[in-house]
């Protein structure tokens, strides 16, 4: 049975969403890598919202 997983790393200028399926036979494949420009600097900002709604957007995908 495979599960697919979401990761989600931020740094200060950029964030990144991943998301990995593993199989039952412990093999992992990436199916989907985003990168966003902003990161954690930028939520403080008033574009903070904007940036937030990009990444809500990048975690339905």
């Amino acid at each position: 049975m495979s599960r697919s997983l979401i990761a989600c790393a931020l740094d200060a200028g950029t964030t990144t969403v991943a998301r990995v399926k593993t199989t039952s036979h412990g093999a992992f494949t990436m199916t989907m890598c985003s990168g966003i420009d902003g990161g954690l600097d930028d939520f403080a900002t008033p574009s903070g919202a904007k940036l937030a709604g990009k990444l809500v957007a990048a975690l339905k995908e």
